[in-house]
């Protein structure tokens, strides 16, 4: 083979390189470029750019072409294996003795709070029973005084009215004993007389407060009064007390009985 020949294969061996790499650039440059404007100058500006740095420019380009790696998605867990799948069991956290401790003794710290809580409670409470005691004590000591005061009273009253009632009869069988009656004065008049006597039955004043109409009458009854001194009375002060002042309604036929001022009917 001569010289010329194997110069002609080199050179269009190297005419097929170049066309092949600029195949390649133009493909590239679809797929990863926009459409270029479409314009004269850019087909002569990318066979220059293809022509006279083949080893400058195909590297950047292919690096273009290149897609980012997408990462790998997390797969999904299965429905019906999360419902089989038994919950994971919470760690139990260690406990602090510092802690264990503290919460101690505040359980005691409240409990001999609770403590002294309940017992001033429980002392108001004694305090509030005592004295309610102590009120209700001496109001059934007051009742009770009274009731006994009373009954005293009472009995007082009644042994009172005996002895006055005693005296009375004797008091008026003697008046009786000691009153002459003027003739021809009419039996059915009376007057009242009130009647004051000393301790022993003394007789000091004899007043008529209520006449008879009778002056002769009137005078007679006053006179048989006191006829009749010392009329019968108690020896005691207490008993002889009612007899001090006392009014008498008196008729020739007998002696009434009327109000005195002591609050005591003689008769």
């Amino acid at each position: 083979m001569s010289q010329s020949t194997q110069t002609k294969k080199a050179f269009f061996f190297s005419c097929g390189i170049h066309f092949l790499i600029l195949l390649l650039l133009i493909a590239s440059y679809e797929f990863s470029s926009p459409p270029p404007v479409e314009e004269e100058t850019s087909d002569k500006m990318i066979n220059a750019v293809a022509l006279t740095q083949p080893s400058t420019t195909i590297k950047p380009l292919l690096q273009t072409n290149k897609k980012a790696p997408t990462p790998p998605s997390e797969p999904q867990p299965d429905p019906k294996v999360a419902e089989n799948t038994p919950a994971p069991t919470p760690k139990m956290a260690i406990p602090d003795p510092s802690k264990k401790h503290d919460l101690k003794k505040e359980l005691l710290a409240d409990l001999e709070d609770q403590m002294a809580q309940k017992k001033k409670a429980h002392k108001a409470l004694v305090k509030s029973f005592d004295k309610t005691l102590k009120q209700q004590a001496a109001k059934d000591l007051q009742q009770s005084l009274k009731d006994k005061k009373e009954k005293l009273a009472q009995a007082r009253a009644q042994q009172r009215q005996g002895i006055v009632d005693k005296y009375k009869a004797q008091i008026l069988e003697t008046i009786g004993q000691n009153w002459i009656v003027p003739g021809g004065v009419d039996k059915n008049l009376s007057c009242q007389l009130l009647i004051h006597l000393a301790p022993g039955g003394i007789v000091l004043d004899v007043q008529i407060t209520k006449s008879s109409g009778d002056e002769i009458l009137d005078r007679s009854a006053r006179a048989a009064v006191f006829k009749a001194s010392p009329l019968p009375v108690p020896i005691d002060i207490y008993s002889f007390e009612p007899f001090r002042s006392f009014v008498l309604k008196v008729k020739p036929e007998n002696v009434v009985e009327v109000n005195g001022d002591k609050g005591f009917w003689l008769g």
